[in-house]
């Protein structure tokens, strides 16, 4: 017990750094679990973390795969090849699941529109400040990015919202007028100097259940709407460098991704409506 007990120190000293650098609370909460579990792992097999080479992380990352989604498994993995790192040790060709190309989950025009139109008709002050939250999802920053914003980091006059993004990297979205007039209303009716304060599954809920109640979806995210933006600005500028832009995406290859959905989505057309294909 010891020697685990030694191990998830050696973690936490790990998290207390990564914190320090400025790594975000969900950043820092997902690396403690999943480093966590790895301790316990080591614990199980009797291999002290100073021993492990880099048949012992494949034989975990073979385990792991077994019940996750690759996406879930190579996160798992980062952590603790970046604990590694910190501690001096290097491992090298640990073979990763591939994580399958998906378009991304995204609502129409028509759908968005539903939803913010239905949400618009609840005059109560929670109804002022859930329009204000699918506004502003709708202009693409990410969930983190929307709750507990101060109220400094909002720009009505220029239309703009800041906030410190991935990597620790101050990112500027440009907000819709339809944004901007439910963020007037809400600072107005809630004389709030940090906007949504909640915690990411709270607004997730107020997501899922205003979708629900305007499109009868139960599977709508508050990421879908940042999904759902890219897609419609690509489909009306054809700029793929403005969408990655507009969503802080560092790499392009990233923001790819959209343009795969078009190609996707243009051959599904042809095939509905080929007269040959009928």
């Amino acid at each position: 017990m010891g020697k685990t007990e030694n191990s998830l120190s050696l973690v936490d000293s790990y998290i207390d750094n990564l914190s320090a650098l400025g790594k975000s609370t969900n950043t820092t909460k997902s690396y403690k679990k999943d480093l966590y579990d790895f301790m316990h792992h080591l614990a199980k097999i009797g291999k002290p973390l100073s021993q492990i080479d880099t048949n012992t992380v494949q034989t975990y990352v073979i385990a792991l795969s077994k019940s996750l989604e690759p996406r879930s498994v190579r996160r798992k993995y980062a952590a603790i090849n970046a604990l590694l790192k910190w501690r001096g040790i290097s491992i090298y060709g640990v073979q990763l699941p591939k994580i399958p190309r998906r378009a991304p989950k995204s609502l129409s025009m028509i759908d968005v529109n539903r939803i913010l139109s239905e949400t618009s008709k609840d005059k109560s002050i929670v109804g002022i400040r859930d329009l204000a939250i699918l506004e502003v999802l709708y202009c693409a920053p990410r969930n983190g990015e929307v709750i507990n914003i101060p109220i400094e980091a909002i720009n009505l006059e220029e239309g703009t919202l800041t906030t410190i993004s991935k990597g620790n990297k101050e990112m500027v979205y440009a907000l819709s007028a339809g944004a901007v007039r439910a963020l007037e209303k809400y600072i107005k009716a809630s004389g709030s100097k940090v906007l949504f304060k909640m915690t990411p599954q709270n607004l997730i809920r107020i997501v899922k259940n205003r979708a629900f109640s305007a499109i009868g979806r139960i599977d709508i995210t508050p990421h879908t709407f940042r999904h759902s933006i890219a897609k419609h600005m690509l489909d009306a500028t054809g700029d793929i460098r403005a969408v990655q832009d507009m969503l802080g995406h560092a790499n392009i290859s990233t923001t790819t991704i959209y343009t795969e959905y078009q190609s996707s989505e243009k051959v599904s057309r042809i095939k509905k409506y080929h007269p040959r294909c009928k």
